[in-house]
C-alpha cells in the first residue's frame, strides 16, 4: 500500500513537471513566433526601402549624367565666345604685346 502511494505521488509529480515543461515550451514558442513576425516585417520594410533607394540612385545617376553633358555643351559654347571677346579687346588696341601672345597661346591650347 505504501509502495502504491509512492508510485501515485511520483506519477503526479511527473505529470506536473511535464505540464510545466510543456507550458514553458509553449511560452518560448510564442516568443519565437513574435520575434519571427517582427523580423519578417523589418525585412519587408528594409527590402522596400532598398528598392526605393536603388530607384532614387538610378534616377540621380541619370540626372548627373544629363547635367554633365549640359555642362560640357555650355563650356563648348562659351569657349569661342570668350575667345572672340578677347580678340575684340586685342584688336581695339587696348592691350600690350604679351597679352596678345597669351591670347594666341590660349587659342592653341
Amino acid at each position: 500500500m505504501k509502495r502504491r502511494m509512492q508510485n501515485r505521488e511520483a506519477q503526479r509529480r511527473f505529470r506536473e513537471r511535464k505540464e510545466e515543461h510543456l507550458t514553458t515550451l509553449e511560452k518560448r514558442a510564442a516568443i519565437a513566433e513574435e520575434r519571427y513576425k517582427k523580423l519578417l516585417k523589418d525585412t519587408e520594410q528594409q527590402t522596400t526601402e532598398t528598392a526605393k533607394l536603388r530607384t532614387d540612385n538610378k534616377r540621380l545617376k541619370a540626372e548627373t549624367q544629363r547635367l554633365r553633358e549640359r555642362w560640357r555643351t555650355m563650356l563648348a559654347l562659351l569657349q569661342p565666345a570668350q575667345r572672340l571677346i578677347a580678340l575684340s579687346v586685342l584688336l581695339a588696341g587696348n592691350t600690350q604685346d604679351d597679352e596678345l601672345e597669351d591670347f594666341m597661346r590660349s587659342l592653341k591650347g
